[in-house]
């Protein structure tokens, strides 16, 4: 265990069972969105919604290659989120970390930032396969809560985390 320029213990969280299952399912989610594009793509017309609204509702569209692209941006950003969970000492936290509660405060930013990127890979398989179905005519777009339940979900695990944070600091 070493120390980091703040200060803080630089230990090396091992992954666990959550972990590895929280992994396997953003993996799963880059191939459904991989695997629905492909199967799609010959039936998808040259322009397709690729942006939605407040309302949920497609108000721009464009080429579909913008499928392509967000699928690789959710890959992309899975990948940023299982590299960013390997170096927990230099994440921002609620509580000062101290040597007797890093493991554990470590290990609990670590759930955060792997929920959060495999979190984010479902929402962009969401976002995917409705620009998908929008485009067939199938739906009229993300749906009027879409956003609604984003921020909920967002902010109700950022703020279970905070809560947990906190209430495990000694």
């Amino acid at each position: 265990m070493g120390k980091g320029k703040n200060k803080r213990p630089v230990l090396k969280v091992q992954w666990t069972e959550l972990h590895i299952i929280m992994i396997v399912f953003g993996i799963i989610g880059i191939a459904v969105m991989s695997g629905a594009v492909l199967l799609y793509w010959p039936e998808l017309p040259a322009r397709i919604p690729t942006h939605f609204g407040f309302s949920g509702e497609a108000d721009a569209w464009g080429d579909k290659a913008a499928l392509i692209y967000v699928t690789l941006v959710a890959a992309g950003l899975f990948v940023m989120m299982l590299v960013l969970s390997r170096f927990p000492h230099g994440f921002n936290y609620p509580v000062a970390i101290t040597e007797e509660n890093a493991e554990v405060q470590y290990r609990m930013a670590t759930n955060l930032i792997l929920g959060m990127g495999t979190g984010t890979v479902w929402l962009f398989v969401y976002i995917c396969l409705q620009m998908i179905r929008t485009a067939l005519g199938q739906v009229q777009g993300l749906g009027s809560i879409f956003l609604i339940v984003v921020l909920v979900l967002s902010l109700g695990g950022l703020i279970g985390y905070v809560i947990l944070a906190v209430r495990r600091a000694h």
